[in-house]
């Protein structure tokens, strides 16, 4: 498949243009899922771990951008519910379950708590300030790690599509959305256009 990621070479011919992060390393990934609209600020680099925030929405063109500059088509019938949403809102992404959904994803507003369903249609900026990607892989053991220096687990039901994931792979970091399980992360491989459930370890 054709990876998803951009480069920064072209960013400037994407739908959305972007203001440039201030780098503030103190917050260095609080995993608390409650601190995300606590510490949510488009003048933030570092955020708690799920978290991202609105850089851009362009409903006319039915489409956000996160803060990674990864954008998202969104479903119409979703549309409405952007209308409050604001600028620098925290949000969070997460799979929709629903079999063959043209929107995998619901994207929710924590700030509005409301929910929004997406797909990923640009991946996030290479190498970007708030990009995170994979630097070392893992697969006896179905772990890897990314820029961060954080390992995650795969859940061994997401083995299969593990199997291909690789050094430099460009990753957005959601959450699972389910109950009674120890993987209560996803990690969105926009190179590869899949996500796996996984836990830190």
């Amino acid at each position: 498949m054709k990876s998803m990621t951009r480069s920064l070479a072209v960013s400037a011919c994407m739908l959305f243009a972007a203001n440039s992060a201030v780098s503030d390393e103190m917050n260095l990934y609080p995993l608390q899922a409650n601190t995300c609209a606590e510490v949510a600020s488009p003048e933030t680099v570092f955020y708690p771990l799920h978290c991202g925030w609105l850089l851009n929405k362009n409903v006319a063109n039915e489409a956000i951008a996160l803060g990674d500059h990864s954008q998202w088509r969104i479903a119409r019938e979703s549309l409405e519910l952007l209308d409050d949403w604001e600028i620098g809102d925290a949000l969070v992404v997460s799979p929709n379950y629903t079999p063959l959904s043209p929107f995998p994803y619901w994207i929710k507003n924590v700030r509005t708590d409301k929910s929004v369903l997406a797909s990923l249609f640009l991946g996030s900026e290479s190498y970007g300030r708030n990009t995170h990607w994979i630097i070392h892989v893992d697969q006896q053991n179905q772990r890897l790690f990314l820029e961060n220096r954080i390992g995650f687990e795969v859940d061994h039901r997401d083995k299969h599509l593990f199997t291909k994931w690789e050094y430099k792979d460009t990753v957005i970091i959601g959450t699972s959305n389910t109950w009674f399980t120890p993987y209560d992360y996803i990690l969105i491989n926009t190179t590869r256009n899949q996500h796996v459930r996984v836990k830190i370890y």
